[in-house]
């Protein structure tokens, strides 16, 4: 959990607003999305952070954002179809930023630095790669707690949240970042957030988690993942 937090209360359930400076996103439920298939992008020119969110929501990545060194940066327009990789080139044009890759499915966007510079900080932390199978763990977990629930279950709406998960896996705050556009089913999600329990995290994880959930057809259905955890 973040040293210093600002909060709310959110019918019943605490909402921490984070004063952190990292957010990392989970957008989707399917990580299939790869660098190297053509996807037709429309992303105006606007705050970068908003525009790193929406690009990963359209290709189904997960990002890492320093919140930080994104402020006040704009970003460039993205039109056209384009591979994902050149199409965030694009974006993060004149930012002064770099992207790392972390496989297929995730990217971080930090500072420009030297290869030697960029070694020496990767030794000294855990690299966002080593996160990668404890993420698609959070995602699915959530994914199965949500599935017990007509209400909940994901797939037939839109909405994103962001949760702290604390040193045994519990999730100790949820802050909504919107609603899925029925507010019963908003609290309904919270509720079950309230009660959820994740693998303990990695050490140095960043937090807040974010996590976006999109109305789209799942590889996995819900019977098939309740099945799964039997």
């Amino acid at each position: 959990m973040p040293d210093a937090l600002a909060f709310a209360q959110y019918r019943g359930f605490k909402c921490y607003l984070p004063l952190a400076l990292f957010t990392f996103l989970l957008l989707g439920s399917n990580f299939s999305f790869a660098l190297d298939g053509l996807k037709n992008f429309d992303i105006p020119s606007q705050p970068l952070a908003n525009a790193l969110v929406e690009f990963a929501d359209r290709t189904g990545m997960a990002a890492l954002i320093d919140a930080e060194l994104a402020k006040g940066l704009q970003s460039s327009a993205i039109k056209g179809r384009l591979l994902p990789a050149d199409a965030l080139r694009v974006l993060l044009a004149g930012t002064g930023l770099s992207i790392r890759y972390a496989g297929a499915t995730a990217f971080t966007v930090g500072p420009k630095v030297s290869e030697q510079e960029s070694g020496a900080a990767q030794s000294q932390k855990q690299r966002p790669a080593d996160y990668d199978a404890y993420f698609s763990h959070v995602q699915g977990m959530i994914e199965r707690i949500l599935c017990q629930n007509d209400e909940t279950r994901p797939g037939q709406y839109r909405t994103a949240f962001q949760i702290w998960i604390g040193d045994a896996g519990t999730i100790q705050a949820l802050h909504p970042l919107g609603t899925s556009g029925d507010e019963h089913r908003d609290e309904s999600i919270a509720k079950f957030m309230a009660n959820a329990s994740v693998a303990p995290p990695p050490p140095g994880l960043p937090q807040p988690v974010t996590i976006v959930l999109q109305p789209r057809t799942y590889t996995l259905t819900c019977a098939d993942m309740l099945h799964s955890r039997q």
